[in-house]
């Protein structure tokens, strides 16, 4: 798991942008600690960071490259010793790690057919010194992050956005079309455009064509194929998907350690590791819970000892979520989807300090089996197309200007839509974000491709158990296979304990602070399509009444205060240093 950043100019470098090479370090550093080199030309420079996973040795490090080209990658090829077994790659292997395969495989096969054989979370580019020609490729559903800007002058691309806003030298505004998807339909992480102009993301399943300043973009892997060819749930061919699934992304030169939460998901990862070849790799276990609520650390410590290994637990408190708030909307460049978001930060910081770079996840699952509250199909006989959640009833909180343009319908679609646009981007990338500011990768075993593909097709009523409307019945008639002892009814019932977020918002020093926010003139003038009265007075209501509303839309406004600043950076080394590392 790495981090890379490059920049190309029509003409040379001139010496004020080479002297803003040196600071990059401060925004990818915490990618890839362990080693970091750059190549530099007359007109390129690009430098890549490295955390080491796989082959620890110098001969994995890089850019790697040749006399004809260089490669940065980041990531993980979870079929590369299947990969090396290939009679057709002509390239020798000299080293034991996942980087040299893709390489080889780029110089022997070529683009396209490198990527159709590759499986893993990954994002790379594949740089021709010569005619500087440059490929930009991401993963299937976009585990790993790739940005890019373009003029007419200067092609940048990076890891992160921050470098990109850094080398621009100036403000860039943020895109307020994009604000309006975040706030009518809560979609952020899934397009092409970002929070910011002119910056775009290489598109999940896709890559660019870099040549003569001129771009152009192939899909190799539409999502949408995923879910046309039905079938009947299998628990003989689910079996062996998961298990699949989970000893590929056990495969490490490093320790590993697993994070429980209170589901049946993550847990269901214990199941499985028991019987794994690779289970000697896992070495702990971790879990948070929130103060004053409903802990399931007792459960996690009693599945843990399935495997003999140790169970930690950490407590988040609301002033966590108000220390941490600003630091990670840094972090993730966008906004922050939930307090359990600042609880996986502060997890990872302890998972980091405690010598693991590896980290396994139950994340994917709830999209991999529609297990999100939000899906709600079962009564899909009713209802032939799928219906967004309305979110249109703030509209009276926005000035006419801005809700112009909107369809209230343009939220309908089909359900394998919503999580390839919607769930899967936002997981992958705040999963990224999170963990690989403290260093740490994390692996999501049931969002790998193969295992969506072989999972995400059942007939829609194999999901859900009728009488009870109990969701991912595959999941839990699999675990109910492996006649487990002592395992715990959450298997086989409904678990789900909701976030304190709702009920914190009214809560001090939470309910102070976020007023501060929303008082702020601060807020209003950047933004000025929200009218601060009715907001306050929406805040008044919400606290004071006794029904049950979704303060949500109050996180969003906190989230905006703070995402205007990210396009505004104090881009001194101290203060960067101060800002970004987690103490």
């Amino acid at each position: 798991m790495c981090g890379f950043f490059g920049y190309l100019n029509k003409s040379k470098i001139s010496s004020d942008t080479k002297k803003k090479f040196k600071n990059i370090d401060i925004f990818l550093n915490n990618r890839g600690p362990d080693f970091s080199n750059h190549i530099k030309g007359s007109n390129f420079f690009i430098k890549h960071w490295r955390l080491k996973i796989q082959d620890l040795e110098s001969r994995s490090n890089q850019p790697y490259t040749n006399s004809k080209v260089n490669l940065l990658y980041n990531g993980e090829l979870y079929n590369f010793k299947k990969l090396k077994k290939n009679k057709k790659i002509q390239s020798k292997y000299i080293t034991t790690g996942d980087t040299e395969v893709l390489f080889n495989y780029l110089n022997d096969l070529g683009i396209k057919n490198t990527l159709n054989q590759i499986e893993g979370m990954f994002s790379f580019i594949y740089h021709n010194k010569k005619t500087n020609k440059i490929y930009l490729a991401r993963d299937r559903f976009g585990q790993k992050p790739l940005y890019y800007f373009m003029n007419d002058s200067e092609f940048i691309f990076s890891s992160e956005i921050k470098p990109i806003i850094y080398m621009l030298g100036k403000k860039n505004e943020i895109d307020i079309n994009e604000l309006k998807n975040y706030f009518y339909q809560n979609l952020y992480y899934g397009k092409e455009k970002t929070f910011f102009n002119k910056i775009k993301q290489v598109l999940p399943g896709t890559y660019l064509t870099f040549e003569n300043f001129k771009l152009r973009k192939e899909t190799y892997y539409d999502s949408n194929n995923i879910n046309k060819n039905k079938k009947r749930f299998s628990i003989k061919s689910f079996s062996e998907n998961i298990k699949n699934t989970v000893d590929k992304h056990l495969i490490a030169d490093k320790d590993i350690c697993l994070s429980l939460s209170g589901g049946v998901d993550s847990k269901s990862l214990i199941a499985v590791i028991k019987k794994s070849k690779y289970k000697k790799n896992l070495k702990k276990s971790y879990s948070f819970s929130f103060k004053g609520f409903k802990s399931e650390d007792k459960d996690a410590k009693k599945f843990s000892k399935l495997l003999g290994i140790k169970h930690e637990n950490i407590i988040i408190s609301r002033s966590d979520i108000i220390q941490n708030f600003k630091k990670l909307i840094q972090i993730n460049e966008g906004p922050i989807g939930g307090v359990a978001n600042i609880a996986m930060l502060l997890l990872c910081k302890k998972i980091k300090q405690d010598g693991f770079n590896v980290l396994l996840g139950g994340y994917g699952m709830d999209e991999a089996l529609y297990g999100y509250n939000s899906f709600n199909f079962f009564d899909h006989k009713k209802n032939t197309d799928f219906r967004m959640p309305d979110i249109t009833t703030n509209f009276n909180l926005f000035h006419k200007d801005f809700v112009k343009g909107f369809n209230e319908h343009s939220a309908d679609r089909l359900k394998y839509q919503m999580m390839f646009d919607d769930k899967i981007p936002r997981t992958v990338h705040m999963c990224d974000r999170f963990s690989m500011i403290n260093s740490v990768e994390l692996r999501l075993p049931y969002l790998d491709h193969v295992f969506i593909e072989n999972v995400s097709n059942y007939f829609y009523e194999d999901y859900y158990y009728k009488k009870s409307n109990i969701s991912k019945r595959p999941l839990r008639e699999f675990l109910r296979s492996l006649n487990l002892k002592n395992v715990p009814s959450w298997i086989f019932k409904k678990n789900h304990n909701p976030s304190p977020q709702n009920i914190w918002l009214k809560q001090e020093p939470i309910k102070s602070w976020i007023y501060k926010h929303l008082n702020s003139n601060k807020l209003y003038k950047k933004f000025d399509f929200l009218k601060k009265k009715e907001i306050l007075k929406a805040w008044k209501l919400y606290l004071n009444t006794n029904k049950k509303l979704n303060g949500y839309f109050f996180w969003q406004l906190l989230n905006l205060y703070y995402l205007m600043d990210i396009d505004n950076f104090k881009y001194s080394k101290i203060k960067m240093n101060n800002f970004y590392m987690i103490k």
